[in-house]
């Protein structure tokens, strides 16, 4: 298996360049995929195609949408140069009894209380240990098979609840425990985009991620409280936005919607969202 020795440019944000030179703003949501693309492109010993994993489970519809945004991203930037997957580590790799996570994530919606005692409760350190110690034992051997069978160059997650199962099976598939200087060099580069906005549960954020990508500056301090994670880590950038939003709206497009619509002409709008199933969306 080729694992690169360094990653010299994943580790280091493209800057944003104006007329003027470099920007310090922060880039929009498409360069996040293509900054994360064109920093995979330059590894010296990816092979042609990159063999790209991207990491998601069916709880909600943001990270199965984040996933098929980053995959069109790198069919635009790279065509014909990768072989990118989408999985769903549990339904799809982990077996029962976690294949049925999903199916239990949407019982959690349909009873708040009890949702709210599984996201608080996995924010505890050793209760969150505990959680990721008990998937590990069910998920760790059919993780090491398929990440073997599958070999990528690059694997990103878009989902909280993948970090430490896949960076264990990586671990796990060494033929020898990486240095003690530098725990993160002997594995292939593992990145994480955060799907989250305003606020984060530290399942996101893991010590031995090559980089995680973040949405705002608030997470971005936030991930410097979490787990040990370090600034060289992070990279601040929008959310991953589907092929349709890339372009600008063509002149008076937004008019002739608001008329469609049957909307007011002036008043500014604002269009309420709260995931993909709607949770937390009151009368």
């Amino acid at each position: 298996r080729r694992h690169p020795p360094s990653l010299p440019l994943s580790l280091r944000p493209a800057p944003t360049m104006t007329a003027s030179g470099p920007s310090s703003k922060p880039p929009s949501s498409r360069s996040s995929a293509e900054n994360l693309v064109l920093s995979v492109d330059a590894l010296p010993t990816a092979p042609a195609p990159l063999k790209v994993l991207l990491l998601m489970s069916d709880t909600g519809g943001g990270h199965r949408a984040s996933a098929e945004a980053l995959l069109a991203a790198f069919d635009e930037l790279l065509p014909g140069g990768h072989e990118t997957t989408i999985v769903d580590v549990f339904f799809d790799v982990a077996g029962p009894p976690l294949a049925s996570f999903p199916r239990f994530y949407g019982f959690c919606q349909r009873h708040p209380l009890l949702w709210k005692l599984f996201f608080e409760s996995g924010k505890l350190g050793p209760l969150r240990g505990a959680a990721e110690a008990a998937m590990r034992l069910f998920t760790w051997r059919a993780l090491e098979d398929y990440l073997a069978a599958k070999t990528p160059d690059l694997i990103v997650s878009v989902h909280p609840m993948v970090q430490d199962l896949t960076l264990a099976a990586l671990r796990g598939l060494e033929p020898s425990p990486p240095p003690a200087s530098d725990p993160r060099k002997c594995l292939p580069p593992f990145m994480v985009v955060v799907t989250d906005l305003g606020g984060a549960h530290p399942m996101w954020f893991h010590p031995l991620a090559d980089a995680i990508y973040v949405p705002t500056e608030t997470l971005h301090d936030l991930a410097l409280t979490e787990r040990g994670v370090t600034s060289d880590q992070l990279r601040t950038f929008g959310l991953p936005l589907r092929q349709g939003f890339w372009e600008s709206p063509a002149a008076g497009a937004k008019a002739a919607m608001r008329e469609k619509l049957g909307m007011p002409a002036a008043p500014p709008a604002v269009l309420v969202l709260s995931g993909g199933d709607g949770i937390g969306v009151g009368a």
